[in-house]
């Protein structure tokens, strides 16, 4: 099964309604959470130097793909990618 990272900057209090947004997305691709794909799911609560590590554990589970918001979220996932971390072929950061 396919896994999906997220990765945000901050917490998920008070952005349930992102969430539900990107759940149904995926949804509407053919992508549903816990039955074709899993969604593993991070949040640096504010602290922007969290979101390296964030971005080292999502590559370690092996994601297919890391949605990343807000920009600082999406730039430390790039850089992720281009470090030497990378198990193995392009992950996409979305």
């Amino acid at each position: 099964m396919p896994i999906v990272g997220f990765l945000h900057s901050g917490s998920l209090s008070g952005r349930e309604t992102q969430v539900a947004a990107f759940r149904e997305g995926l949804a509407d691709s053919g992508y549903i959470e816990g039955k074709n794909v899993v969604i593993e799911y991070r949040w640096a609560e504010g602290n922007y130097d969290l979101l390296p590590g964030l971005v080292s554990d999502l590559l370690r589970r092996q994601v297919a793909v890391i949605a990343a918001s807000p920009l600082p979220s999406a730039l430390v996932a790039k850089q992720g990618f281009s470090s030497s971390e990378r198990s193995s072929g392009m992950i996409p950061a979305v």
